[in-house]
């Protein structure tokens, strides 16, 4: 079984947040496949014909480990199996300019709070990650640095929980369009797969 984890918060007001990037892609890629999302406690989810799981934790972003780790425990998926092929997590990455997507096979949380609570949960740093740029334009080459200069004005949480602009939202469609494309390369296939398509398509 494959699990695809989409970050965000729920509730409406942060439907169209930045940091719900994750969410939407995943809701993108269910609607692209007539599927929908059922209600549980701790998460919404989608199975594609019992082998693969779209899952969107509800804890809030902070928390977002709890909720996969109940998603991979009621479906009796022990830790030690999870690779590169069967874990995907996708979520909005500040220092990544708005437009781009990069793909990691592995690594820390870069600051992002809902993949240091899954870190966290799996006890791992070692799965992929789909991350989706909300960086501001800053208007130099380095995005890392500048913002960080840019969030010198402004507050970290103040610009993830703002909602995009209409310009930015037409910028974000292309994304999401690209990230369903890729994700269902890694569900058809495997992460080698979605790595080639990336290369070819970026």
């Amino acid at each position: 079984m494959k699990f695809v984890i989409g970050l965000g918060n729920p509730g409406r007001k942060y439907v169209y947040t930045r940091h719900n990037v994750g969410f939407r892609v995943l809701d993108n890629l269910a609607k692209l496949n007539n599927h929908r999302f059922k209600k549980d406690k701790f998460y919404e989810y989608s199975v594609y014909d019992n082998r693969v799981v779209l899952l969107k934790p509800l804890t809030y972003m902070n928390r977002s480990g709890e909720a996969v780790l109940k998603g991979l425990e009621q479906r009796k998926i022990d830790l030690e199996s999870i690779t590169i092929d069967n874990l995907l997590v996708v979520y909005d990455d500040l220092y990544i300019p708005l437009g781009d997507v990069r793909i990691r096979k592995k690594g820390a949380d870069g600051g992002h709070n809902g993949i240091a609570s899954v870190i966290q949960a799996l006890s791992s740093q070692s799965f992929p990650r789909l991350k989706i740029g909300i960086g501001p334009e800053v208007g130099i080459e380095d995005n890392q640095i500048n913002t960080n200069l840019f969030l010198r004005e402004n507050t970290y949480s103040n610009y993830v929980l703002s909602n995009f602009s209409t310009q930015e939202e037409k910028i974000l469609d292309n994304v999401i369009e690209f990230s369903t494309l890729l994700i269902n390369s890694f569900i058809n296939y495997d992460y080698e797969t979605m790595i080639n398509y990336y290369s070819k398509n970026k």
